[in-house]
C-alpha cells in the first residue's frame, strides 16, 4: 500500500508511434487459415511513469528515453467445426537506458509464444480450453551500489500450461468455468547474474 504524489516538475510526454499490419486468409485442407503479421516502433520522450517506492509514497517521474520495436504474428485455424487453434509469436526489443553511461547492448530483446486449443461441444454448451505460453530468455541490468559496475542478469525461459472447462447454463444466462493453472508445476524461474 502506498500513496501516489503529484510532481510539478513533470515535462510533457512526446511520442512517435509507427505500426504496420496485414490480414491474410488462405485455404488449408479446405479450411480457412488466418494469418496476421504486424511490426511496430515506438519512440517516447519524457515518458511519464511511476517512480520507485520511497517509504509509503510513489511519485510520477519522467523517463528520458523509452523506445520499443518488434513484431507479432498470429495464426488462427479451425481444422474441425468444433476445434479452434490459435498461435501467436512476438519479438520485443526495448531500449536499454544504461547505454548512455556503459558499454552495453542498446536494445534488450525478448520473445513470447502462445498457443491455444479450444474444443467445443455445442449440444451441451461446453468447451475445453488448453493454453500454453512460453516466455523467452529475459536480460536485465542494474548498477551495483558499492562498485558502480553494471551487472547483467539473465531470467531463464519458462513455460506455463493451463486447462479449463467452460459450461453455459440456462441459455447462456449462467456460466461456469473450472480450471487448473500451471500444470507443468513451474516453481523455479532462475535469475542468473552474468559478468559484464
Amino acid at each position: 500500500l502506498f500513496l501516489v504524489l503529484g510532481n510539478e516538475d513533470l515535462k510533457a510526454e512526446k511520442s512517435d508511434n509507427y505500426s504496420i499490419s496485414s490480414y491474410h486468409e488462405i485455404k488449408l485442407f479446405n479450411r480457412k487459415l488466418i494469418i496476421e503479421p504486424s511490426l511496430f516502433y515506438n519512440d517516447i520522450e519524457n515518458l511519464i511513469s511511476l517512480g520507485p517506492t520511497q517509504g509509503f509514497t510513489r511519485q510520477y517521474i519522467n523517463v528520458d528515453i523509452n523506445k520499443t520495436k518488434g513484431g507479432n504474428i498470429k495464426l488462427n485455424y479451425n481444422p474441425l467445426d468444433n476445434l479452434q487453434l490459435n498461435f501467436g509469436f512476438s519479438l520485443l526489443s526495448k531500449y536499454n537506458s544504461f547505454i548512455e553511461n556503459f558499454d552495453t547492448d542498446d536494445f534488450i530483446v525478448t520473445n513470447r509464444l502462445t498457443t491455444t486449443a479450444k474444443y467445443t461441444i455445442q449440444k451441451i454448451a461446453t468447451s475445453f480450453n488448453l493454453h500454453f505460453k512460453h516466455n523467452g530468455n529475459e536480460i536485465g541490468y542494474y548498477v551495483d551500489k558499492k562498485s558502480g559496475d553494471l551487472i547483467k542478469t539473465n531470467l531463464n525461459p519458462y513455460n506455463l500450461l493451463d486447462i479449463n472447462l467452460y459450461k453455459s447454463f440456462f441459455k447462456n444466462k449462467l456460466d461456469l468455468t473450472i480450471g487448473v493453472k500451471n500444470i507443468l508445476n513451474e516453481t523455479n524461474i532462475n535469475n542468473v547474474i552474468v559478468a559484464t
